[in-house]
């Protein structure tokens, strides 16, 4: 059975053990084994697959990728795969099926080839069957069933499809998570500056508030002070009113009581007397009486309703 590192030079390697000659012989007395070979279906046939490239000496092995095949396509597809493949198909030395082929080259080999899951194929010798009759019976029973074998092949590309279908949504499903996780991350990012921020702006509008607070209460104690002040004013100009209409009244008692007595018979003959005198003693007369300059200044600024400067004087 050879099977598990599906490439060329693996393979190969194995059936040239397998038919060496040499003491003692795989097969006995009996003759080469009946070797079953794996992976010679889709995607191995004709195409490399490395599980460990390195052991690979670098002359046998083609240049290759982690990528799954693609059935559809020569070249390998962008989806990752654990298994290495080369990455093109065909060519000298590419593929399971190359090898046993050139044991079928050396002639005294039969073959049988079975397509589906990998594909296999049965090698016995010539000289195996020869001698036995009952397993040259079974091998005659094998057979190959060409429609059968077609349809195991389409199976093999289908599950291939559906293989590579499945790596990209994978592929896709993780990127999405990633995108989520990532926009998660960002959004909790952003969600803890805008709280920072909502917190700083709420402090912000706090402290303001707190100081239309202050301000309104120093607004009000001003308002206070002011109507205060406008009371007090109020209350002096009434005041200030009151006295000028009483200094008024006073001026005007003044002014009546001088008429009264300058029509008065001893005021009269008095100023004719001091006026004889001033003649008689040739001094210079002042004008008019005292009295009358006592009316004329209580009456001046009464029509203007107060008093002028030189009577406030």
């Amino acid at each position: 059975m050879v099977s598990g590192d599906p490439n060329h030079h693996v393979v190969a390697t194995c059936l040239a053990a397998a038919v060496a000659s040499g003491l003692p012989p795989i097969g006995g007395e009996l003759g080469p084994p009946v070797i079953v070979v794996g992976a010679t279906g889709w995607p191995h046939d004709d195409r490399d697959g490395y599980d460990d490239p390195e052991r690979i000496p670098v002359a046998e092995r083609r240049a290759y990728a982690r990528c799954l095949p693609d059935p559809d396509e020569e070249w390998l597809s962008a989806e990752a795969a654990q298994l290495a493949h080369a990455l093109e198909p065909g060519g000298t030395g590419n593929g399971v099926r190359g090898a046993v082929d050139a044991l079928l080259a050396t002639g005294g080999w039969r073959a049988r080839r079975f397509e589906g899951f990998g594909g296999l194929t049965v090698l016995a010798a010539d000289d195996r069957l020869a001698p036995a009759a009952a397993l040259a019976e079974i091998w005659d029973e094998l057979g190959e069933g060409a429609a059968a074998q077609a349809l195991l092949r389409r199976l093999d590309l289908e599950l291939g499809r559906a293989n590579l279908q499945r790596a990209r949504l994978e592929r896709t499903a993780a990127e999405q998570s990633t995108a989520a996780r990532e926009f998660r991350a960002s959004m909790t990012a952003a969600l803890d500056h805008f709280d920072e921020r909502l917190l700083a702006e709420t402090e912000a509008v706090r402290s303001v508030a707190e100081g239309l607070a202050r301000l309104r209460i120093k607004l009000l104690a001003g308002t206070r002070r002011e109507q205060r002040l406008e009371h007090r004013l109020t209350a002096t100009e009434a005041l200030a009113a009151a006295a000028r209409a009483e200094l008024m009244d006073d001026r005007r008692w003044i002014a009546d009581q001088a008429r009264i007595v300058a029509r008065s018979q001893s005021w009269r003959v008095g100023h004719r007397l001091a006026r004889a005198a001033w003649m008689l003693t040739f001094r210079r007369q002042r004008g008019t009486d005292a009295l009358e300059r006592i009316i004329i200044r209580m009456e001046r600024g009464l029509d203007a309703g107060g008093p002028s400067d030189g009577a406030t004087a």
